[in-house]
Formats: structure tokens, C-alpha cells, sequence
């Protein structure tokens, strides 16, 4: 692991403290995000998965979030995790103090924008025209910067002048799917190929899964945010009828589906390097990948079952709703069919919607 991988993976701890913290929204802070917490790490990505998971389950949007989230865009197209201050330039990038611009943010702010640029969504009186116009523009942006964001190993890195990784790679290529042809793009089957560096043998007990970037342990994050780069977009779908278990064999995303299906079965839950007792998140992503993919319903049925028990505490931190678990959690419970009033316990579109500031 190099110096430079450390401090990414430092950062992405600290954001996960502080984007969980008590610690009250700067007054500052426009009208229109989500949640209550500090916003200085996670804004734009807590707002984009917010607006995923309510689009998912075909709720009206909230119009003032979605304007919040299209005046963090940069004039260049790209994102960054929070700008205080919308009326000024987007900080410039610094890796080690996560700041400026980053493929992360962008990419889940595209895959939003994106789930909202559908006119059924006019129709149905889910989203009005000219924001819908406005959302059109600003999607085109973001995918424009991230293709030019592609590094020549095909993957993509967390900031500019970072080595790509799994995490960023898989996010950018979900984002993408919305926009590009599947069909003999240089850019997505660039991006699927670096994945594939990354992957493990089909031997031993990390078959098939991905490691964050070359030379690390393979990782349930890292594998999952991967995986559903290489067979998705979201929101992802219920399906109707599932394959088997796959085997460790063939295409890589049939091979990495296999090592979280076994996972899955084995604990019911995924782990992940900055959470090794068990990882929420990757095991959200994990159901998407699975449902994504049409296999492994007993694998899909038993980390359903984990999120279901850990929904109070996933969804709470001291005491304040967490927007991005809560959009999570809408998105497992529309593929799954699961109810999005009563999931755990919990009513979490009304929870979700709650947080509005």
C-alpha cells in the first residue's frame, strides 16, 4: 500500500466520522440539502443518494433539493463534496485534504441527475419542465467531465493526480451506463478492463472479489462499488426470476458476483477495510449487484434480512438521520420489492424526506 492510497483511504474514514457526526449544518448552508450533520465531506453525495432512492420508489422530488444539488455543479461539469459558498470558483484540487473536484461526487450526482431526466417525470408531476431542462444540461456536463477524467490504465481515480481504483472506477461506469452506448465504447469497456486488473483469481477465499487498487487485499466495498460498474446502473430494477449462484468462472462480473453471493450466504452481511465487523453500505451495494445481475435470490433474501435488522442503527447516528443510508435503503428496497414505508421498522421515505434543511 503507498503513501498516496493511505491518505485516500484516511480521507474516506474522516468523511465517514464526520458525515455521521452530530456536529449541526453551518448556518451558512442553502436550503435544500439533506440531512443535518456536517456537510463538508459528503453533501453532494448524501443529496444524490437521496434523490436516487426517491425517484426509485416514483415519489414527487423535492424541487428545492434538486436545485440545491444543480448549483454544487463547477462551471467545468464536476462536483466536488460540498461548496459552501456556490457563488464562488470550486476549490482547487488537493488530494490530501479532500479537497476540489472529485470523480466520486460527480458520478453520483450524474447517476441522480440522470434517474430525474425522463419526461414521464413531467407527466407524472414528479419533477416541473424547466427543472427538468435545467437537469438535462447539467448531466450532459458531468458526463463530459468524467470521460475526460479516464485515465490511460482506463480506470479512474478519487482526485485528479491519484492512482484509479476500483471504488471510483465502478461508480463512474454506473454513472456513465446512463449516458453512453453499451455497445462497442471504447470508454466503458476501457474502464470494465481495468477492473479486471484488479480482480482476484478464482482460488482461495477472496475468489473473484476486487482489491481497491493493485497491489491491496481485496475488498467488500471495493468489490461491490465495483462490481455494479460492470453490470449497471441505478436505480436498479426488481426482476422477476433469478439464476443460480454463479460459479467462479467466465465474464468478471459473473466471477466477483460469485464471491459476494458466498459472502452473503456465509455471513449475511459484507465487510470492508474501514469496517471489518460488517459494512452496511457494501452489503446494500451488494443486493443492487445481485438483483442488477438477475442471479443468487437466497444471497439477495439473506443480506435483505441483515439490512432489515441493522435499518434503526444504519439509518441513526447520535441521534440524526442519515440521508445517504436512508437513499440506500429506498433503492435495496424497490429492487427487492421490499416496502419503503416499513423497512426494519422504519417509514423511510417519510424519514428521508424529514431531513430536509
Amino acid at each position: 500500500m503507498n503513501a498516496k492510497r493511505r491518505s485516500i483511504r484516511a480521507i474516506v474514514a474522516l468523511s465517514a466520522v464526520v458525515a455521521t457526526s452530530s456536529l449541526a449544518l453551518p448556518a451558512h448552508a442553502a436550503t435544500g440539502v439533506y440531512g443535518k450533520a456536517d456537510p463538508t465531506y459528503d453533501a453532494v453525495f448524501r443529496q444524490s443518494l437521496a434523490i436516487l432512492g426517491i425517484e426509485a420508489v416514483g415519489a414527487p422530488q423535492q424541487p428545492a433539493a434538486v436545485t440545491w444539488l444543480l448549483k454544487q455543479q463547477c462551471p467545468d461539469g464536476s462536483f466536488q463534496a460540498y461548496r459552501a459558498h456556490p457563488e464562488l470558483p470550486c476549490d482547487p484540487v488537493d488530494a490530501a485534504k479532500a479537497t476540489g473536484p472529485d470523480t466520486n461526487s460527480t458520478a453520483v450526482a450524474l447517476s441522480a441527475l440522470m434517474s430525474l431526466d425522463n419526461m414521464s417525470n413531467v407527466d407524472a408531476h414528479l419533477i416541473s419542465r424547466p427543472l427538468l431542462n435545467k437537469v438535462v444540461s447539467a448531466a450532459g456536463r458531468a458526463g463530459l467531465w468524467l470521460t475526460h477524467a479516464q485515465l490511460s490504465s482506463g480506470g479512474w481515480p478519487y482526485f485528479a493526480g491519484s492512482k484509479a481504483d476500483a471504488n471510483s472506477t465502478g461508480l463512474v461506469l454506473t454513472a456513465l451506463r446512463t449516458q453512453l452506448p453499451q455497445a462497442k465504447n471504447t470508454v466503458l469497456s476501457r474502464g470494465e478492463q481495468f477492473l479486471t486488473t484488479l480482480q482476484s483469481p478464482c482460488s482461495g477465499s477472496s475468489a473473484g472479489a476486487l482489491a481497491y487498487q493493485a497491489g491491496s487485499k481485496p475488498d467488500g466495498s471495493a468489490t461491490t462499488q465495483g462490481l455494479l460498474g460492470l453490470t449497471g446502473i441505478v436505480p436498479v430494477s426488481p426482476v422477476g426470476k433469478y439464476r443460480p449462484v454463479p460459479s467462479c468462472a467466465g465474464r468478471a462480473a459473473t466471477r466477483a458476483q460469485s464471491w459476494v453471493a458466498q459472502q452473503l450466504l456465509t455471513a449475511g452481511k459484507l465487510t470492508s477495510a474501514m469496517n471489518p465487523a460488517g459494512d452496511d453500505q457494501s452489503t446494500a451495494t451488494a443486493i443492487l449487484d445481485l438483483v442488477s445481475g438477475s442471479v443468487a435470490k437466497s444471497a439477495v433474501a439473506r443480506g435483505l434480512a441483515t439490512l432489515q435488522r441493522d435499518a434503526a442503527e444504519y439509518t441513526v447516528n447520535a441521534g440524526v438521520e442519515r440521508p445517504a443510508s436512508l437513499g440506500m435503503l429506498l433503492l435495496v428496497a424497490h429492487a427487492t420489492g421490499s416496502s419503503a414505508t416499513n423497512f426494519g421498522g422504519i417509514n423511510l421515505l417519510a424519514t428521508l424526506k424529514s431531513t430536509l434543511q
